[in-house]
């Protein structure tokens, strides 16, 4: 049994120790299910993320060394800033109106890391470009009574924009 540990210890050490990067060997700030992994190599990352080389995108890196963007590939969404949908939101507001719409019920999936890792990842707010996930779970169970007051006017509003459009007096 503890030949098997020591073995199996052993194997992961090698791989590791493999996957180091040589002097040359270009590196990359990872970004990845909305988890950043700096100055690491392209098999380094595939370890961490758990990437395979094939399927969708599941982390992007911007060079630190060498040239060129590289993109890992697992079964997770791509990741690009670019591709991320601004909203007009602190991120401690939008994590209380997810926290409201999921205890409503509105969402169908049941796991809370999941959406907060999806709205982490494919959303940014008003002052942050990359919103994380520890920062989404920490405002997601911490809201105050500011971003409570800020929530409450948005809903206000909508709900005045709904009783305007469809019951006019």
């Amino acid at each position: 049994m503890a030949l098997v540990l020591i073995g199996g210890i052993s194997g992961a050490l090698v791989n590791r120790i493999q996957a180091a990067p040589k002097p040359l060997d270009p590196t990359y700030n990872w970004l990845g299910g909305g988890v950043e992994d700096n100055g690491r190599t392209v098999a380094q990352a595939q370890m961490d993320y758990g990437c395979t080389g094939t399927s969708s995108l599941c982390a992007t890196g911007k060079p630190t060394s060498g040239s060129g963007q590289e993109g890992l590939r697992s079964g997770m969404p791509e990741i690009n800033y670019a591709n991320k949908i601004e909203l007009k939101l602190t991120v401690a507001q939008l994590a209380l109106l997810i926290r409201l719409l999921y205890e409503e019920g509105i969402f169908a999936m049941k796991n809370i890391a999941s959406l907060l890792r999806f709205f982490s990842m494919h959303f940014m707010s008003k002052k942050q470009e990359h919103i994380s996930y520890g920062s989404m779970n920490k405002l997601y169970y911490s809201s105050d009574q500011f971003t409570g007051i800020a929530v409450k006017e948005l809903l206000l509003k909508m709900i005045a924009k709904i009783n305007k459009m469809f019951f006019p007096m």
